[in-house]
């Protein structure tokens, strides 16, 4: 299982918001494909199996999504894989939209049906300003 530390807007184990799609690539040297995300993404997205990396028209990271096959610690305690309440003692002000929990503020959204996490999207400071929730 892949084990990334977080910090919410800065960065991802060591690949940081900002960094080049090679660089992300270079950094993480493991095998992606590539997709478009739907039929009307200005970009292509780095699929590595358990997570994909979005980047902006310039081709800089500005989110990473994970799915079940990943760890993320923040601060000590693994947030994922866990039930929504684990994140909540960690970063505050989540909104609830159905099964989605989003944090503008520290760029964090998260799909979690009956309390269970099965994604979780972290994206650069501003993130939720740039796309539509």
């Amino acid at each position: 299982m892949l084990t990334f530390e977080i910090q919410p807007t800065k960065k991802v184990g060591e690949i940081v918001f900002g960094m080049t799609r090679e660089e992300v690539r270079n950094t993480l040297n493991l095998p992606f494909t590539e997709f478009k995300k739907t039929k009307f993404s200005s970009t292509l997205t780095d699929n590595f199996q358990f997570f994909h990396v979005y980047y902006d028209t310039d081709n800089r990271c500005e989110a990473i999504e994970f799915f079940q096959g990943c760890t993320l610690i923040l601060d000590n305690t693994i947030i994922f894989p866990s039930n929504i309440d684990s994140v909540f003692t960690k970063i505050y002000g989540f909104q609830k939209d159905g099964d989605f929990y989003t944090n503008i503020e520290q760029s964090v959204s998260i799909f979690a049906p009956n309390g269970i996490i099965e994604s979780i999207l972290l994206g650069k400071a501003g993130y939720y300003a740039t796309v539509e929730i």
